[in-house]
C-alpha cells in the first residue's frame, strides 16, 4: 500500500510539475495584478513574475492615478507568457467658462490667398508680420478653390475644385508645395499634423493620407465631421467615436479616441460620462484635450 501511495505521489507531482505555467507582466512600476480566485501579486519591477498553472485567468492591473486594466490569458502547460501594457493617466476634468472655451474653439484666421500674376502663375501669398510672403507658385491657374490655414500658418491646404478635386499642401516653412489627394466628388475638409505628414479630408468618405508617400487609406472609424477631431503634437489623432446603443432605453455611448494613423488601431481614453453629455467637437492644445458640447466647454488634462 505505501508503495502504491508513493508511486500515486510521484505522479501527481510530476502532473503538477508539467502543469505549471509562468506569466510575466511588462508594465511601468509599480502596479499591482490580481489573479481572480487565485490572489494579489503586488510589482515593484518590470517583468513581473507570477507563478501559475495551466488554464484561463482573469486578470486586473492595478496603478494609482491611472485606469485599471483587465484582460483574460489562456496558459499552457510548461508556458512562458509575456504580456505588455500601457497604463492610461486618469485626466483631470476640468469645467471652462464661456469665454474660455470660445476662444480655444475659435477658428484659425485665413492668413492666406491666391494672386494671379502678370506671367500667368499665380501665387500663394502668406501673412507674415506686416508683410506678405510669397510661399510657393502655381503654374495652371487655380479658379474654384478654398484655403485652409492650419497649424499658425506652418501648413496651408489649397483645395481646387474641378472635375476632379484636388489637394495641394505647402509648408510654409519649406516653401514646398505637393499635391497629396485628388477625388472624383466634392473634397470638403482637411486637417494635417503638426509636422504635416498625415492629413485627414473629407470627401464621399474621411480618408487619411501620408503626405510623404502619397499612400491614402480608409477607416471607418474615421467616418466623422474633421470638426471632431484634433491633432496632438506627436502626430496621434483624437476623435469623436460614437457606439450606437442595441437597446432603445439606453443612450448612445461616446468616446474620446487617440488614433495612431500608422497602425490604424484606436484606444478609448475618455467617455461621455466625463464630461456629462455627448461630446460635439474636440480640440488638442499644451497636452490637454479640450470637449465642446451641450453643457459647456471642458479641459481634460493628463
Amino acid at each position: 500500500l505505501l508503495g502504491v501511495l508513493a508511486l500515486f505521489a510521484v505522479g501527481f507531482g510530476i502532473m503538477v510539475f508539467l502543469d505549471q505555467a509562468k506569466l510575466f507582466i511588462e508594465a511601468e512600476p509599480p502596479y499591482s495584478v490580481t489573479v481572480l480566485n487565485k490572489g494579489l501579486y503586488p510589482c515593484s519591477s518590470s517583468p513581473c513574475r507570477i507563478d501559475l498553472v495551466k488554464g484561463d485567468y482573469d486578470i486586473l492591473l492595478k496603478k494609482e492615478g491611472y485606469r485599471d486594466i483587465q484582460y483574460k490569458v489562456t496558459l499552457g502547460r510548461r508556458s512562458n507568457v509575456v504580456e505588455k501594457f500601457e497604463f492610461e493617466l486618469i485626466p483631470y476634468i476640468e469645467t471652462l467658462p464661456a469665454d474660455e472655451g470660445e476662444s480655444v474653439f475659435t477658428q484659425e484666421v485665413e492668413t492666406a490667398y491666391l494672386e494671379q500674376k502678370p506671367d500667368r502663375k499665380q501665387a500663394l501669398y502668406i501673412k507674415s508680420g506686416n508683410e506678405d510672403v510669397v510661399a510657393a507658385y502655381f503654374n495652371t491657374p487655380i479658379e474654384d478653390y478654398d484655403i485652409k490655414s492650419m497649424n499658425d500658418g506652418k501648413i496651408i491646404a489649397v483645395i481646387e475644385h474641378s472635375e476632379k478635386d484636388s489637394i495641394y499642401l505647402v509648408d510654409t516653412e519649406k516653401k514646398s508645395r505637393t499635391k497629396i489627394a485628388k477625388s472624383d466628388f466634392e473634397i470638403k475638409n482637411i486637417s494635417c499634423s503638426y509636422d504635416g505628414e498625415w492629413c485627414i479630408y473629407e470627401s464621399e468618405n474621411t480618408f487619411i493620407v501620408n503626405t510623404k508617400t502619397g499612400e491614402a487609406k480608409l477607416d471607418e472609424n474615421l467616418n466623422i465631421p474633421i470638426a471632431q477631431t484634433a491633432w496632438s503634437e506627436d502626430g496621434k489623432l483624437f476623435l469623436i467615436a460614437k457606439y450606437k446603443s442595441e437597446s432603445e432605453l439606453d443612450e448612445d455611448l461616446y468616446y474620446i479616441q487617440r488614433f495612431d494613423p500608422e497602425t490604424l488601431v484606436s484606444k478609448n481614453i475618455l467617455t461621455t460620462s466625463d464630461f456629462k453629455s455627448a461630446p460635439e467637437a474636440v480640440k488638442y492644445e499644451g497636452k490637454a484635450i479640450y470637449v465642446k458640447n451641450k453643457e459647456g466647454y471642458f479641459a481634460a488634462r493628463f
